[in-house]
């Protein structure tokens, strides 16, 4: 069983409660002092927005509630989408998504 403070809702709690003393902090320094990455804190600061609930809401939750409240699960996708034919050239082996958009022969 892992240790208290090396759990991730101890992290997600330090991440809360310095959201809740310093509301208007850039996230870099959010995560500075919750010892989290940087994006982890943009993506918690995402979260608490896209969810609505309030740090002092989460804070009374359990470890498990407050770990499913707090973890992602939708995957975000910068690609757009492919069509069938672009699929099918993806199937090849050898061939990948950046000869999607720069082909080789183009150059």
């Amino acid at each position: 069983m892992k240790n208290y403070r090396q759990s991730k809702a101890f992290r997600i709690r330090l991440f809360l409660k310095a959201f809740i003393n310093l509301p208007d902090a850039h996230p870099a320094e959010l995560a500075a002092l919750a010892h989290i990455a940087r994006n982890t804190a943009v993506g918690y600061c995402d979260r608490l927005l896209q969810k609505g609930l309030s740090p002092a809401e989460l804070l009374a939750l359990t470890n498990r509630e407050l770990c499913t409240a707090m973890s992602s699960t939708a995957r975000v996708s910068k690609l757009h989408p492919f069509d069938e034919h672009e699929m099918e050239r993806l199937r090849k082996h050898g061939f990948n998504k950046k000869q999607l958009v720069y082909p080789l022969d183009a150059c």
